[in-house]
């Protein structure tokens, strides 16, 4: 997999459990019909064991920290999710 830059791929490899983080979430689709249709959040977290997006700390952020690449455009594929909405919280 080629990330958009070297910095922002260190920042999403580390675990969860370091702080600060960077985490790619594939969110599952609502409702049922819209199962075809992928959705991705991007995400600088303090760490933690268990993803809650209501209980973790986080930052949503839209553009790479370190090369300004829209995460959007650039992160589409769920390959790169490193949490999945019901699998890892």
């Amino acid at each position: 997999m080629k990330y958009c830059c070297e910095e922002f791929e260190f920042d999403v490899k580390v675990p969860s459990t370091t702080a600060p983080n960077i985490r790619i979430v594939q969110f599952l689709p609502q409702p049922e019909w819209e199962k075809n249709r992928i959705y991705m959040g991007y995400f600088i977290t303090l760490g933690y064991l268990k993803f809650d997006i209501m209980q973790v700390v986080t930052r949503h952020i839209f553009f790479c920290p370190y090369c300004g690449t829209n995460l959007k455009l650039f992160y589409k594929s769920p390959e790169y999710a490193n949490e999945i909405e019901g699998k890892t919280f």
